[in-house]
């Protein structure tokens, strides 16, 4: 049976410490959240909680302490993290009754097979989380505010909610292009961009100093021999020229001091970058200065650009953008920004936050200068294209393995969300025990990687 993420270790588990143990079955058994024949206990609503945490652990060790959770994050109203989570986890309990509700009313009906695969899956985490004891699987369990049966009820409402998305949507293939289309239009602006960098890629270079350039492949040095200023050197005497690794004779030219430089073909040769160990290429900042040069180039840049339609733009991004470094070819391309994700939650900086709320505020056609840490951007607001999601050029802005930035993804909760809302107005509103569930909070639940 897979296993679901991490598996949290028995002395992980002793550590984590949890304020709202389950006193007995019938407390936590007891209806924290109903709408209509459907309904949220206080143990579900806590395992909701610890799932909420652990989504939240991945990546962020502060999780685990008090000053993450009392950090206030809203002056006015000194709303914490903690209370501002609680928000969510009620929101996400409150639509999970909406779904069900809409479950129902579609006459779905759960596969005996489904529910089966279910308990497998649970026998499973006795045997192994559980050494073979229910009791045992039920303490660890407990840790969660929940219990075996508890744990049963929370996947199969989950199950009834995944099959109710393929029922109505499909992996997105019984969504048509109309309304993908709206979508796109609704939710994404279309940009390019003049980007002029206050930092400079770096790549491999020689003993001195200078960028290698080589011949495509990256293993032989592309020489500028037919340079006229270029010499080959006999540096040891024996009557033949220096070469390199590779047998290649090596060529220089002189430079304004007279000493000798490697002469390289920057005309048909291409620099290696420096990376990282994620493969990313590395930079270096400029200074004050540098900067200040570099805002004076992006000015009279973006002087031009206020004459110009959209050709006359894509003239200039070609001569002057600076987006991809100098080797990679063609930056004549577009970029899909969605106004409703918060860029920064994922990528630790508000950048793509900035440049996606003033292409926002800009009509087809108008252009803007955004100053960020990385640099300074003139972008131009174009009209979105006919089926984006589909051509290959864009796929980058469409396809995210993680789903926060996936364009199926996305559109599903966008329909996903019009269907409860609909439920919402037909049911009202959810009704909530506040006395049941004032003792669940997140700050103080375990956090849970594996269990739901």
């Amino acid at each position: 049976m897979k296993r679901k993420l991490i598996k949290i270790t028995a002395a992980a588990l002793a550590i984590i410490m949890l304020a709202l143990p389950i006193a007995s079955c019938s407390s936590a058994l007891k209806p924290a959240l109903t709408l209509d024949k459907n309904s949220i206990s206080v143990g579900m609503y806590s395992l909701m909680a610890s799932i909420l945490k652990g989504s939240l652990a991945y990546g962020n060790s502060a999780i685990n302490g008090s000053v993450f959770w009392d950090t206030v994050v809203n002056k006015e109203s000194g709303q914490t993290n903690e209370g501002f989570y609680n928000e969510v986890l009620l929101e996400s309990a409150k639509n999970n009754l909406y779904k069900l509700a809409l479950f129902d009313e579609k006459g779905l009906t759960l596969p005996n097979e489904t529910v089966k695969k279910i308990d497998e899956e649970i026998e499973f985490w006795i045997d192994y989380d559980g050494e073979g004891s229910k009791n045992k699987f039920n303490e660890i369990l407990g840790k969660y505010g929940a219990n075996t049966d508890i744990l049963r009820d929370y996947m199969i409402m989950s199950a009834k909610i995944d099959q109710l998305v393929t029922y109505l949507y499909g992996n997105g293939s019984k969504i048509g292009d109309t309304a993908r289309q709206q979508y796109l239009d609704e939710s994404y602006v279309r940009i390019k961009q003049i980007f002029f960098p206050y930092y400079e890629y770096l790549y491999e270079v020689d003993d001195f100093g200078d960028d290698i350039y080589y011949y495509e492949g990256g293993s032989k040095i592309c020489y500028d021999k037919d340079d006229p200023e270029a010499t080959a050197i006999d540096s040891d005497g024996d009557g033949k020229s220096d070469v390199d690794k590779n047998g290649d004779i090596i060529w220089y030219i002189d430079d304004d001091k007279g000493d000798p430089h490697i002469s390289y073909d920057k005309v048909n040769g291409v620099r290696k970058p420096r990376v990282d160990e994620n493969g990313n290429q590395l930079t270096q900042e400029f200074n004050k200065a540098e900067q200040s040069e570099v805002w004076n180039r992006a000015d009279s840049v973006f002087k031009l650009t206020q004459k110009e339609n959209f050709s006359g733009f894509e003239a200039l991004m070609l001569v002057y953008d600076e987006s991809y470094g100098d080797d990679a070819g063609d930056t004549d391309l577009s970029i899909y920004l969605n106004k409703d994700i918060n860029y920064s939650s994922t990528s630790g900086d508000d950048t793509v936050d900035k440049l996606t709320a003033a292409a926002a505020e800009l009509s087809v056609g108008e252009i803007a200068r955004i100053e960020t840490d990385y640099g300074v951007h003139i972008i131009m607001r174009y009209e979105n294209e006919d089926g984006a999601w589909d051509i290959e050029e864009n796929a980058g802005y469409f396809e995210d393995e993680t789903g926060i930035a996936d364009f199926d993804t996305l559109l599903i909760n966008y329909l996903f969300s019009a269907e409860i809302k609909r439920v919402k107005e037909r049911l009202g509103d959810v009704t909530v025990d506040a006395e049941a569930i004032a003792g669940v909070s997140i700050k103080n639940i375990g956090i849970n990687y594996n269990f739901y």
